[in-house]
């Protein structure tokens, strides 16, 4: 009779207590005590609260989902993002693209999103999209959004500037010597004797330390300095003037004028520190350096068509160095701003029409480098670029390129168009795309690495073939429109890799744009939100693939001048990583109690776990036995292996895994699960064999709603370290001091639906 019409009286009528079952009676308990067990569980388990009549004891709602895929992969149904998340599947099956899958899932009632992604053979995310956890269905195309997208951003596709150019070399002229000798040998005369137009002449240190009466206003003029000089008064020159500082000699200036051609010889020194403010202006002005020259100065400051060719000297500047207009300073050496203040008036300022920097050498500055009104920057190989604070490109005719290395503080693009990065830029803080319609262009086999990057209003970011933006920390992401964002062009994969990826208005259209054949390679993703059919938070194309974990993009890059080394090898076919770490199994636990003499209501006598369907088919394993009584599972009437502590190996006496007796889960078979099963209503029980011989069963079948239970499901639990498992009550435990928000959710099931979350860390029996 228990085994048909008596089984809803079981559910509510019996006394169950303890896990000491020394005895069984089949008929004792059946009416006289119904109402003891009803208020004992009450009583017990439920401190006086009466259970809610809608009460089901599972943890899940089943969920009708139909996908529509848009790729041909792995479908899985997550309970959390799975990019950066240890978060177990609800529900795994091939799919092809275009197929439609119907199926229900058992989903936990704590949850609010379900993540539906399609994964490639690595493991790795090509689609993705999110679906209402509270709904009774839910039907996905996971084709329309982004179909819909394709053919808009097919008319209004973003394209890459053009590669901008700068000047070459400066010739160094030949017409001055070197040496004092050489000079005397040409014709230089001596200056003390005085001067004349058009002539040459020479300052020895020796005779002349200390210069302030000569005039050398007269033009043309070349003046041979030699020695240590200091060269001062009322002078000043006009265009054709040149002034030659010999090998190993100093010339020190307390003005600097117009038409001014000054000729460092090797290891000679201009000294400009008397000179607050060092400004060489007019095309007729030009600085040539030799090796081992140098220019010392506070600030220095050149206009409208002045050159400087450093031929492997060193400029420094304690405070500032200004190219204004048209200049060009082409750096085969050193130049060097020490001054450590930041603001205006510090650092190395470019700007205004075609100011140009051209670096082949070492630029330093301890400040700023900031570009601006069409100032031009470019660290040509072997150039090597070292900014303390800030490197700034303000102006949309800005040209600033990169063919070395290049490493500062922070970077920010505002408004540029001409920015291109062919090798190695480092940034030790924050890259910053800001203004409106930036351009950033990282070209193939070059990388971007900061610290964090922020993306502020509606930019273009580009990447070409094998380039990587490495990202230590956040990228925040805060496009707003249609097409900004990045985007990649050649034959090979390009890597974004990011702790984690955010943004600050997760609910709005297009906040990060994603095109073309790049990794998405991150320890955390912000949330996928579809608007609409055709409106997403997140626009990728077919060809973008996210990963689950940072640093596992399917690349193995090695160290190199221009990139860092990245991934690591896996079985040798294309040098990249599987994609991390395989997802954990997600199990739900049919928990039961046997009927033994007394009720301690620990749920853990029988302990089956099922996993969750993989292409339909489930593993059931018995994972505990804490009853005395022997028991055989079963499966819609048919017996599932042995009796449970056969299938343990032990006595019927002893119990496993609730404490005692420690013993391995054991794996009964394997069952197939229909697609519109429900895996929290399954057809499985435990037949009870009492002492007399007499058997009872208990399945999901009892009627067991709105009353107390003999059996409850748990799904395991959804992200961490123990995704998938669940940890039940240890020996003699009542569950509701092992979880005690469990009576709580049993008097209301809308609430404290994460009971299970929340053990009693010593009461429950961890594995």
């Amino acid at each position: 009779m228990y085994l048909m019409r008596g089984m809803a009286a079981l559910a509510m009528g019996l006394v169950v207590v303890s896990c000491n079952k020394a005895s069984f009676d089949e008929g004792a308990y059946q009416k006289a005590k119904e109402q003891e067990s009803q208020e004992q569980f009450v009583n017990n388990v439920m401190g006086g609260q009466q259970i809610d009549p809608n009460q089901t004891w599972s943890t899940t709602n089943p969920m009708d989902v139909s996908v529509t895929a848009s790729k041909t992969g792995v479908l899985k149904v997550y309970t959390a993002n799975p990019i950066g998340n240890r978060t177990a599947s609800l529900y795994t099956v091939n799919v092809t693209k275009g197929q439609n899958v119907a199926f229900t899932v058992a989903c936990p009632s704590n949850l609010t999103n379900l993540y539906v992604a399609v994964m490639n053979e690595k493991g790795q995310i090509i689609d993705m999209t999110t679906i209402d956890a509270k709904a009774e269905k839910a039907e996905v195309d996971m084709n329309m959004p982004t179909e819909n997208t394709r053919a808009v951003v097919s008319r209004r596709a973003a394209t890459a500037p053009a590669q901008p150019t700068f000047s070459g070399r400066p010739t160094m002229p030949t017409i001055y010597k070197n040496t004092l000798a050489e000079a005397q040998a040409a014709g230089a005369l001596n200056a003390k004797n005085g001067i004349a137009n058009n002539g040459t002449y020479y300052i020895e240190g020796a005779s002349y330390t200390n210069v302030w009466g000569i005039d050398v206003q007269n033009t043309p003029l070349t003046m041979y300095f030699d020695g240590n000089v200091h060269f001062g008064g009322n002078n000043y020159q006009n265009g054709g003037t040149a002034f030659c500082v010999t090998t190993g000699s100093t010339l020190k200036l307390e003005s600097i004028r117009n038409g001014l051609v000054i000729y460092l010889a090797p290891n000679a020194t201009l000294d400009l520190t008397n000179i607050e403010w060092a400004k060489l202006q007019n095309s007729n002005s030009a600085i040539y350096m030799n090796a081992g020259s140098r220019i010392l100065a506070k600030k220095l400051c050149l206009v409208n068509g002045v050159t400087i060719l450093n031929a492997g000297g060193t400029i420094s500047c304690s405070d500032y160095l200004e190219l204004d207009n048209q200049t060009l300073l082409y750096n085969e050496g050193t130049v060097e701003c020490t001054n450590t203040n930041t603001g205006s008036n510090c650092g190395i300022y470019i700007h205004n029409t075609d100011a140009e920097l051209v670096n082949r050498g070492t630029v330093t500055s301890k400040s700023t480098l900031i570009l601006a009104g069409g100032g031009h920057f470019y660290n040509d190989e072997p150039g090597i670029t070292n900014v303390t604070g800030l490197t700034e490109i303000q102006n949309e005719s800005d040209k600033w390129m990169n063919d070395g290395v290049y490493t500062s503080g922070t970077f920010k693009c505002t408004d540029t168009q001409k920015v291109y990065n062919n090798c190695r830029l480092t940034v030790t803080g924050k890259f910053t795309m800001a203004g409106s319609a930036s351009n950033f262009v990282l070209n193939g086999d070059a990388s971007v690495i900061c610290d964090s990057f922020e993306w502020n209003s509606d930019n273009y970011f580009f990447l070409g073939s094998n380039s990587i933006l490495s990202v230590a920390n956040e990228l925040k992401s805060n496009n707003g429109n249609w097409e900004y964002g990045f985007y990649q062009s050649g034959d090979n994969y390009s890597v974004i890799s990011a702790k984690s990826i955010t943004t600050d208005y997760p609910n709005s259209q297009w906040r990060a744009w994603y095109s073309g054949k790049i990794y998405v390679d991150t320890d955390s993703h912000f949330d996928f939100v579809a608007m609409n059919q055709t409106q997403k938070n997140i626009y990728y194309t077919d060809d973008v693939v996210f990963t689950k974990k940072q640093g596992t993009a399917s690349v193995g890059w090695k160290e190199s001048k221009c990139k860092p080394a990245y991934g690591t090898p896996d079985n040798g076919d294309d040098g990249g990583d599987d994609g991390g770490d395989d997802d954990p199994i997600m199990y739900y636990y049919y928990a039961f109690e046997d009927l033994g003499a007394i009720g301690d209501f620990d749920f853990n006598d029988v302990v089956l776990r099922l996993s969750a369907p993989e292409n339909g088919i489930s593993t059931v394993q018995l994972c505990a036995a804490g009853g005395t009584l022997p028991v055989q599972v079963v499966y819609n009437d048919a017996n599932v292996g042995r009796e449970v502590h056969t299938e343990f190996g032990v006595d019927v006496s002893t119990m496993v895994n609730t404490g005692y007796e420690t013993k391995a889960f054991v794996t009964l078979g394997t069952v197939t699960i229909a697609a519109d099963a429900d895996m929290a209503n399954l057809p499985f029980g435990i037949v009870v064999t009492g002492n007399d011989g007499s058997s009872v069963k208990v399945t999901r079948e009892v009627e067991h709603t709105g009353t107390a239970p003999l059996m409850i499901v748990v799904s395991g639990y959804d992200t961490g370290d123990d995704a998938g498992k669940w940890f039940w009550a240890r020996e003699r435990v009542n569950i509701s001091i092992a979880y005690p928000q469990f009576g709580a959710w049993g008097a209301d099931v809308e609430n404290n639906t994460n009971w299970y979350w929340n053990y009693t860390d010593d009461k429950v029996w961890k594995y």
